[in-house]
This record gives C-alpha cells, sequence and structure tokens, in this order.
C-alpha cells in the first residue's frame, strides 16, 4: 500500500512539473493582407534570382561608405490583374538585415567589413525590412512592369578580402 502511494504521489507530482513546463511566454500575432492584386514575375525559376556582383578589389571598398560592384538587376512583371496602378518590392531579411537598412554577409562569408546596399533604378537605398520609399513605385502600364535595382558592396569600414554573400527574401507591394 505505502508502494502504491508513493508511486500515485510521484505521478501526481510529475504532472504538475509537466504542466509547468508548458506555461505561457508570449503571444505571437499574425497580420497580412489578402489582396485581389498579383502579378506573374520572371525570374529565374518561380521569382527566385541571383545577381552576381563580380569580383570586386578590397582597395575599392577602402574607407566606410564607398561603394563598388555596382550590378544592376531586373524583375519583369506580367499579367498584373486587380486595381492597383503602382507596384514596388518591400525587401524583407529576419537574420541578415544591418541596423542601416542594408544586408549582413551571411555566415558563410570570409570578407569583412562589407554589406550589400539595395538602391532602386533613381538611386534611393531600399531598406531592408522597411517601408518601401514612395519614390520607389513605379507604374504598372498594359499589365506589365519592369522593376529595376542596383545592388552594390558598402564598405562599413576597411574591407578584407574574402567571399561575399548574401540573401534576401522580397514580397511585391501595390497601390
Amino acid at each position: 500500500m505505502k508502494k502504491l502511494t508513493l508511486l500515485t504521489l510521484s505521478l501526481i507530482a510529475s504532472f504538475g512539473m509537466i504542466n509547468s513546463a508548458n506555461a505561457v511566454d508570449g503571444v505571437i500575432n499574425f497580420t497580412g493582407e489578402i489582396t485581389a492584386q498579383s502579378c506573374k514575375i520572371d525570374g529565374d525559376t518561380q521569382g527566385n534570382k541571383t545577381v552576381n556582383l563580380g569580383f570586386v578589389p578590397a582597395s575599392a571598398l577602402a574607407a566606410e561608405g564607398q561603394t563598388a560592384g555596382n550590378q544592376v538587376f531586373s524583375m519583369k512583371l506580367t499579367e498584373c490583374t486587380g486595381a492597383a496602378t503602382k507596384v514596388a518590392t518591400h525587401f524583407e531579411s529576419l537574420s541578415l538585415a544591418s541596423a542601416e537598412n542594408r544586408l549582413k554577409l551571411d555566415a558563410s562569408s570570409t570578407a569583412k567589413n562589407v554589406e550589400i546596399a539595395l538602391y532602386d533604378q533613381n538611386g534611393v537605398l531600399q531598406p531592408v525590412n522597411g517601408t518601401v520609399p514612395e519614390a520607389s513605385y513605379i507604374d504598372i502600364t498594359d499589365n506589365t512592369a519592369t522593376l529595376s535595382y542596383i545592388a552594390a558592396y558598402y564598405a562599413t569600414g576597411v574591407a578584407s578580402a574574402g567571399s561575399a554573400n548574401s540573401v534576401v527574401s522580397y514580397t511585391l507591394s501595390y497601390q
């Protein structure tokens, strides 16, 4: 009988520990919007794109604020439907966004003091995880649009040589 009581008490105590391990630590809110607007994105595959910034000498990034390796890239949108008349790209990165709205290099990169800046066709910095600048929206004409951007290495100090890669997600923003 004593063994049964100890077993019962042990089980009750363990249930209490399980419940305390499952205490609520926070809340996750999901927000978004369902839109009738959409465009087909022409890309390498399913809207994915690779932009090669090429080989850039570290000497071209010898001081903070210098840029090099500028590479123009575009995303052609077709079959745009809905009421929107303008479109822009919202760049997003959970782990690689810098406080200055540029992209940090990924963990496999060996170059130092370098980030990647994204600019629209007019040279306006496109903030990673920030609000799309109003001037970056372009017209949708005849159900098509071409979004053109410039990617460039950006020195955050004296750059050191090595691989310099990053990745960014994007969504289209319509007006």
